[in-house]
């Protein structure tokens, strides 16, 4: 069986590693695109095309006119059986379910494929793994820096380190503009932070911590968008009932492990230090464990803006350590939104779960972390 050579052809952020925002391509480089199309149509023999291997986004991302790329054979990866029916893909175009799935739809084009390609996607919620991209590959070419409606950018090409086995090669346009990251980033950063730069700490459970003083994250809750992890499932129900128990002023954990149905995740009050009751002023500022925006402005009339969460002791649990290292090998999805119902506007008290919507949350897999207790 022949061993076709593949390519990554992606373009990003040079700072954040940005590639898409709402599925679709955030800039308009009219040089990227004569790049790309370049790239993947050129062919030594005549009759013999290229692949091009897409996810669902991207596809959908495509004007119609150009839906499929001509001149290329397009693979969509996609794992609803029901797609090309309900979204009347031609025939002409392969459907995957999986990336080896897609690799063996071009083998069996036989000859009338050459080389393969993988095409990937200033705010941006979908990034490509810059760090993993500057560690595993060396730049072979690279352009001048241009300019094109307004965003500078650089065409370059990288090549795998030190691996004869396998070609692969990455097109990539470097957009040299600074742009907004996935808010999600800056938890990453800080997990990554804290346990090549904090310092060593006893801590109320006797496990231990790394830590660093006084970090600080942003996020925008307009338009009902809410800063859930991505990175990993979180458990919304829980996050929701302990945060109603805080406001209900109850004392009683039981009450809190009851609605949430789970165990060993609700520090009984007199068992260890209560960090509810701890505040630190500095600079005139107080800071606390946890914090709630949405919820005040349903019932004062106003509308969400920032929510600005400063950290006292920003740390990172000892036995954590190996869980957090998988978890900054993911990248951010899109934030889900929260939709508080409407009708609760007299008071903070009323509120109950079901009050509270999410919608739109689509996590990575549960990440299991020790309770430190």
């Amino acid at each position: 069986m022949r061993q076709r050579s593949i390519h990554v052809v992606a373009a990003a952020v040079e700072e954040t590693g940005g590639i898409g925002l709402r599925q679709q391509i955030p800039w308009h480089l009219p040089s990227d695109l004569k790049q790309f199309h370049a790239v993947t149509t050129a062919s030594i023999d005549a009759g013999v095309q290229h692949a091009v291997i897409m996810g669902r986004k991207t596809w959908e991302s495509l004007p119609t006119k150009v839906r499929p790329m001509p001149k290329r054979y397009n693979v969509v990866l996609i794992r609803d059986a029901n797609y090309r029916e309900n979204h009347q893909v031609p025939e002409t175009v392969g459907v995957a379910a999986s990336f080896h799935d897609a690799l063996e739809l071009v083998q069996h084009q036989g000859t009338k494929v050459d080389q393969i390609f993988i095409k990937g996607q200033f705010e941006c919620d979908a990034f490509f793994p810059l760090h993993q991209l500057q560690q595993k590959f060396n730049v072979v070419k690279e352009s001048k820096v241009k300019k094109e409606n307004g965003v500078q950018f650089q065409l370059v090409e990288w090549e795998r380190k030190n691996d004869e086995s396998k070609t692969v090669n990455i097109w990539s346009s470097l957009l040299v503009d600074h742009t907004t990251p996935h808010e999600e980033m800056q938890y990453l950063d800080l997990i990554r932070k804290i346990p090549t730069q904090g310092v060593t700490r006893e801590d109320r459970t006797v496990t231990g911590t790394l830590s660093i003083f006084g970090a600080q994250m942003r996020f925008n809750l307009r338009n009902n968008v809410f800063p859930l992890l991505t990175t990993k499932r979180v458990f919304w129900r829980g996050v929701a009932e302990e945060l109603l128990w805080f406001i209900s002023e109850d004392t009683n954990a039981q009450t809190l492990e009851k609605k949430k149905s789970i165990s060993g995740t609700v520090t009984v009050p007199g068992t260890l230090e209560d960090c509810n009751h701890v505040k630190l002023v500095i600079s005139d500022r107080s800071t606390a464990s946890s914090g709630d925006t949405l919820v005040p402005t349903q019932v004062t009339g106003l509308k969400p803006g920032d929510f600005i969460h400063v950290f006292g002791d920003a740390h990172v649990y000892l036995n954590h350590a190996e869980p957090l290292q998988k978890q900054l090998t993911r990248i951010p999805r899109p934030f889900p939104t929260l939709h508080i119902n409407p009708l609760k506007t007299s008071s903070i008290d009323e509120f109950s779960f079901e009050d509270c919507q999410l919608r739109d949350y689509h996590p990575q897999g549960t990440i299991k972390m020790a309770m430190a207790v």
